[in-house]
């Protein structure tokens, strides 16, 4: 089945979302910087959901969305309560947690765990 393709494009009060069919006729929709927002915010999901879709039943196996982190940045918010993750991908996307420092701390042992293990493996080229 030929596939059309979307586009997301800044307006001057917000963005148009504009769909172009296969045979070449677009529909354009106005959207909100807000809804943009919220669009984005379910991104993950709305991929999660449709690799859920399109498994195969009883396979057993779980699909999943992975992004390559291609670089990174750590520092405190401006109370130093919490740290700050910044993840870039190199198509652009960017991401910025604020994690607890409880959960900072789980996630500095897990990594390191994961990287002791990985360190019996010879690492991929």
């Amino acid at each position: 089945m030929e596939q059309g393709k979307i586009d997301i494009q800044p307006t001057d009060d917000g963005y148009l979302l504009i769909r172009t069919t296969p045979d070449g006729s677009t529909q354009k929709m106005p959207l909100s910087n807000l809804e943009v927002m919220t669009l984005a915010q379910s991104a993950m999901s709305l991929q999660a959901g449709v690799l859920a879709r399109l498994q195969p039943a009883g396979t057993g196996a779980t699909a999943v969305v992975t992004a390559i982190l291609e670089k990174f940045r750590v520092d405190t918010d401006s109370l130093e309560e919490s740290v700050l993750l910044e993840t870039r991908t190199p198509n652009g996307g960017q991401v910025i947690y604020t994690i607890v420092p409880t959960t900072a701390r789980l996630l500095a042992q897990e990594l390191n765990r994961i990287l002791n293990e990985m360190g019996t493996k010879p690492l991929p080229q």
